[in-house]
């Protein structure tokens, strides 16, 4: 009996040792665990591949947001010296209009219609003047006018046309 009782204490440690190792190695938990260090080993390498994806994608963004920086700075850049050159043609245009002004008063007639010394947007109304008294001046010499009425044209830049008057 003694050596049952000693089989029994040598063989039941050993039985409950294999239990454990063969109940881990088949048990769910197991199967389970290394399936979730797989599944966070897929993650982490999704992670690192997200990673690199997202610093491309910054730094593409970083590239696009430097050349809309450049080309909106170049577009400013035209449109102030455009209007830098426009000025300077306003300005040069003025000065040449200016001074056929002041010539045509010293080489022009006096019934033909005369340039102003004002600006060209202006000369509208003193135009309509002038022309009333080139009509009169015409009508003095004996020419008529087809212009019926000032108002009538449309352009500040159009002259009267005069035919010989015949009675």
């Amino acid at each position: 009996m003694e050596d049952l009782r000693l089989w029994l204490w040598v063989t039941m440690p050993i039985i409950f040792v294999f239990g454990i190792v063969v109940g881990r190695f088949f048990s769910t938990g197991a199967k389970r665990i290394k399936a979730l260090k797989a599944e966070i080993e897929h993650m982490r390498a999704d992670l690192d591949k997200t990673r690199t994806e997202f610093d491309q994608t910054r730094m593409a963004l970083e590239k696009s947001q430097s050349d809309s920086d450049e080309y909106h700075q170049r577009v400013t850049d035209h449109f102030s010296k455009a209007a830098d050159l426009f000025n300077s043609l306003t300005v040069n245009y003025r000065a040449v209009y200016e001074h056929l002004a002041k010539s045509s008063l010293n080489l022009c007639d006096e019934h033909m219609v005369m340039l102003s010394d004002s600006v060209p947007g202006d000369r509208r109304i003193q135009q309509d003047d002038t022309r009333a008294k080139t009509q009169e001046a015409l009508r003095a010499t004996g020419v008529r006018t087809s212009i019926s009425n000032a108002s009538e044209t449309s352009s500040a830049h159009t002259e009267p046309h005069a035919e010989p008057f015949k009675e």
